[in-house]
């Protein structure tokens, strides 16, 4: 009689571990995942890592980072389904990681300006990747660091975070959830469909900046023209994602474009603000006068000018705003109005609008101050 055949263990091992942000303490898995890749901790998908030197040396690195005063703490992971090598492209893994950037920042900078929390991330430095990565055999590989090398002494490894940041563990992720959907979406059709949705290309392009633009201003020892390189770059954010394709772009397309956005605050629609566009003067919306404060700091910084208050505070209704606080809200507000109208799904509720994304943004910029 025939032996009957035994079955065949199955695994969970399935997830490749392909990056570290020493400056993320571990987050929840469901917070940044799409399509098999998710930022979160190893804790997470542990049981289902692939064996292979690459993951073991990874893992390994993991557990040995510490802060500069020596606090021991676990640093999120970049983790990709290992049934698909697309994953491990590099403009699908950036595009993924800058899409999980801005939505976080211009999260964490609507809930300061709103309610005045400390312990949220409110700059894209949370989201650099490591310097060191694992390569196949097991090694220890430099990711484009200024010096190139590979190393094997895994047991001596030592991972920091930035020391401005102190301890990664001590801040959260506050989302702008229906911005990250909204990006999600798009992430999707632009490398995982057969058709590419127009200006998509335009899109992760402005992506790209408003992640450097997001940056920390300061190189240790900053100053207001730190902040002026930054503003900068929110400008060049904002003109690439709503470039027309043809001719050159200005402020007024822009500013056309927020006006497109799905502000339910009054406050935010009629006409009773001021600003030159093409030479003339025009009657423009609250977040038009605010992108015209932001474009005129630019100019200050930027061309020469002398600085003025402009270059540095908006004020409204006795309240003053840094403008840097306030430049990744409003690109939030303006990666809805240019998405918004080529969407191919539904809308998110106007619940999560209303509490976690352009609401809050609204009661941020209008309420409070810094």
């Amino acid at each position: 009689m025939p032996k009957p055949k035994q079955a065949v263990p199955t695994t969970k091992r399935s997830w490749h571990v392909v990056l570290i942000f020493p400056n993320l303490s571990a987050v929840k898995s469901e917070a940044f995942s799409a399509e098999g890749i998710q930022i979160c901790s190893v804790g997470d998908i542990e049981d289902s890592i692939e064996r292979n030197p690459a993951n073991d040396t990874i893992l390994q690195l993991v557990r040995r980072f510490q802060t500069v005063f020596g606090e021991r703490y676990e640093p999120s992971i970049l983790a990709v389904s290992a049934s698909d090598a697309r994953l491990l492209e590099r403009e699908v893994l950036s595009d993924f990681r800058n899409a999980c950037s801005i939505s976080a920042v211009s999260g964490g900078r609507a809930a300061r300006l709103g309610d005045g929390g400390q312990w949220h991330i409110r700059y894209s430095d949370f989201f650099l990747f490591n310097h060191h990565v694992a390569g196949k055999d097991g090694s220890i590989l430099s990711l484009e660091g200024i010096s190139r090398g590979m190393d094997d002494e895994v047991d001596t490894y030592m991972g920091t975070s930035d020391a401005s940041i102190r301890n990664p563990a001590n801040f959260s992720a506050e989302l702008d959830k229906p911005l990250l959907n909204l990006l999600f979406k798009h992430w999707r059709h632009r490398h995982f469909s057969k058709r590419v949705l127009r200006g998509d290309r335009q899109l992760f392009r402005a992506l790209r900046i408003a992640f450097q633009a997001s940056r920390y201003p300061s190189d240790g020892f900053g100053t207001h023209y730190d902040i002026g390189t930054r503003l900068g770059l929110w400008v060049s954010a904002f003109e690439t994602l709503f470039h027309p394709g043809k001719g050159d772009v200005d402020k007024t397309h822009v500013q056309m474009g927020l006006r497109k956005a799905r502000w339910t605050d009054k406050e935010f629609t009629i006409l009773k603000y001021s600003a030159w566009q093409r030479g003339k003067r025009s009657r423009v919306t609250l977040p038009e006068k605010l992108y015209d404060q932001l474009y005129a700091a630019r100019n200050d910084f930027m061309h020469g000018n002398r600085l003025r208050i402009r270059s540095k505070v908006w004020r409204f209704k006795r309240k003053s705003f840094l403008l840097e606080f306030v430049a990744p809200c409003l690109f939030a507000a303006a990666l809805r109005a240019r998405l918004r109208h080529r969407a191919t799904e539904p809308d998110d509720t106007l619940s999560d609008e209303h509490f976690w994304g352009l609401g809050r943004i609204q009661r941020a910029i209008k309420l409070k101050g810094v």
